[in-house]
């Protein structure tokens, strides 16, 4: 789906729509979570080349639960895992040429969902990991660059 057709208009319409018909925050977030996905899945002519994306949104997340958990003290190590992966599958050319995955890989959005994904690990840790997070909160968190407004 091309963001400038009338189906991406169409998608976008549906979702606000859909996304207001409850004042419920558990439904908004239910419905702009289910969208997203939706949208990537359209926008991925394989499955196969999401899975360096879900991987990287899996790193963020396993980051976050080992902060909650105190398993991390310092989330150094979280943000470090974070970057180098992000600086992976952007093929920076000062990394070996051979390192790089051999398939076309979605990463529409990979710049804003790093920088997403660093807040939300930094944010984690200057609370002691105190504020749980759970898995809707990140993919609706970090995806919302790739959905329209609602």
């Amino acid at each position: 789906m091309d963001t400038a057709s009338i189906q991406f208009v169409c998608f976008g319409l549906a979702v606000a729509l859909l996304s207001n018909l409850s004042c419920l925050p558990i439904w908004r977030s239910a419905v702009l979570m289910l969208a997203s996905l939706a949208f990537l899945g359209m926008l991925a002519r394989h499955p196969l080349a999401l899975l360096p994306l879900i991987g990287f949104l899996a790193l963020g997340y396993a980051g976050l639960i080992l902060i909650e958990r105190g398993w991390l003290r310092t989330l150094t190590w979280s943000v470090v895992a974070v970057m180098f992966v992000y600086v992976w599958l952007k093929k920076y050319t000062f990394l070996p040429a051979g390192s790089f995955l051999h398939f076309s890989y979605f990463t529409l959005g990979l710049s804003y969902i790093f920088f997403r994904v660093l807040h939300l690990l930094i944010e984690s840790g200057d609370s002691g990991g105190k504020r749980r997070v759970d898995m809707r909160d990140v993919v609706n968190g970090v995806m919302y660059v790739l959905m329209p407004a609602s």
